[in-house]
């Protein structure tokens, strides 16, 4: 399998293989070779024929009938053993492991058809194994397909209306969004008297169900810095300590000021635990979050601006690996301010794709299973 120098790659089969699976496949055969490669698709019809017979190619493969689909690749310098080898098993990926096979030529002469014969089974068969071991690696999360912490302009310092918002959630195939404005405690948001009218907006909006919660601030005493009368009528409520409101006073004892309002029923999320210049002891916090059936959020939003929460991406590390070991839920959430930014969760996607996290601990993945842990009593 080791070439110094690919000329041809011909796929055979008792098939053709599809349009769309050629072009992901030779594109992403050439996305892992070297940027110098030029390629041609040829399927053996007559009017590519010409084209196909010009190319400086040294095989008479391309005159048998039997191909399907041929790359002619020519390079300047040499591609490594480990590109070609990632090329080959990336387009196998993209093709059929079972009803194709690859043929190697490293450009010093052709390839004999005894010396193909022989290599026919030993590539076939790493080829099969490379593609199921990729396919294993590659396999996607599940997608998030719930939203459950924005803002609108309500909150004073966010730039969309819950209808815009919904039109952003459903124009990213997203089926639910909460909507949480800010407390009182944060500058420019909403009065308390906001949070009695619910009942006037549509609960599906675009296609989109819509709920609606706050987030609540933390304060330095371990309460919520919004009554209970006006906690009753939210849907859900997050709460999260912000530093418009509250004065760090240490890893403890900001652990326990936030443990404490994990004890409200209503409280189902922690918002961003992420920020060192507001520490928590991880440890304790995950414990107190499985006591109270609190769900830990993975802020989208904290990862983008990582520069203002300290040491964030090593706070969530072991805060994920917490939660995955006493089976505590997360939330991934964008935390948006704009429409612009609903459902954006890929730095927290791919952080989790890299802790192989368990999906069944992400709350937001499942539509049931979001709403039963999201809106129990």
């Amino acid at each position: 399998m080791v070439a110094h120098h690919i000329d041809i790659v011909g796929v055979v089969g008792s098939s053709p293989a599809s349009p769309t699976i050629i072009k992901r496949g030779i594109s992403l055969f050439f996305l892992c070779g070297d940027e110098n490669h030029k390629s041609k698709i040829c399927k053996g019809s007559s009017d590519l024929r010409a084209e196909c017979e010009a190319l400086t190619i040294k095989d008479e493969v391309l005159k048998s009938a039997s191909v399907d689909t041929f790359i002619a690749s020519k390079s300047r310098r040499n591609a490594s053993p480990t590109i070609i080898e990632r090329g080959i098993s990336l387009f196998f990926l993209c093709g059929d492991c079972v009803g194709h096979y690859i043929e190697l030529h490293d450009g010093s002469s052709p390839v004999s058809h005894g010396k193909r014969y022989t290599n026919f089974i030993f590539k076939i068969l790493f080829a099969v194994i490379l593609c199921k071991y990729i396919i294993i690696c590659e396999v996607d999360m599940k997608k998030l397909i719930a939203d459950l912490h924005m803002h609108t302009i309500a909150s004073g310092h966010s730039y969309g209306t819950i209808r815009e918002m919904a039109s952003a959630a459903s124009d990213k195939g997203l089926e639910l969004i909460g909507i949480t404005e800010h407390a009182p405690g944060i500058p420019g948001t909403v009065d308390p008297i906001y949070f009695l009218n619910f009942q006037v907006i549509p609960k599906h909006l675009y296609g989109v169900e819509v709920l609606h919660g706050s987030e609540i601030n933390v304060l330095n005493d371990g309460t919520l810095s919004l009554s209970q009368r006006h906690i009753d009528y939210l849907d859900y409520a997050i709460a999260g300590i912000h530093s418009l409101c509250y004065e760090n006073v240490g890893k403890e004892q900001n652990t326990a000021n936030t443990i404490s309002c994990m004890k409200n029923p209503k409280v189902k999320i922690i918002s961003h635990p992420d920020d060192d210049n507001f520490p928590l002891n991880y440890e304790r916090l995950v414990e107190g979050a499985k006591t109270y059936n609190v769900a830990l959020e993975l802020n989208n939003s904290s990862l983008v601006k990582k520069e203002q929460r300290l040491n964030c991406y090593e706070n969530y590390r072991v805060m994920l690996d917490l939660c995955k070991q006493q089976n505590v839920p997360i939330i991934v959430d964008s935390d948006a301010h704009d429409p612009s930014w609903v459902g954006e969760f890929s730095l927290a996607y791919e952080l989790l794709k890299q802790l192989n996290f368990d999906e069944e601990l992400i709350l937001n993945n499942d539509i049931q299973k979001l709403k039963n842990f999201i809106l129990s009593k």
